[in-house]
């Protein structure tokens, strides 16, 4: 799930920091308010700063993230598949 992936989205989730994206197929089903015009993403961000309800998603989608994707969950995803080599 990592292919394709933003890295300026996984390091904002490390922070938790809320995230607002353009729709791309890898920010599929993560829960981030996602735009596909300017002026969607001109209403997103709006709503982020006035603590709406996509600023709330955007928190949850950063906490999610931050807790499925991080080295701990890749390494263990990795020692599942290849097995530990000592």
């Amino acid at each position: 799930s990592y292919e394709g992936f933003p890295l300026s989205i996984l390091e904002a989730a490390s922070f938790e920091h809320p995230i607002v994206a353009r729709e791309i197929p890898a920010l599929e089903g993560l829960g981030i308010p996602c735009a596909t015009t300017v002026d969607d993403c001109a209403r997103v961000v709006l709503d982020c700063l006035a603590r709406g309800d996509d600023y709330d998603r955007a928190v949850s989608a950063a906490r999610s993230i931050s807790e499925s994707m991080n080295d701990a969950t890749q390494a263990a995803s990795l020692a599942e598949l290849y097995g530990y080599y000592a």
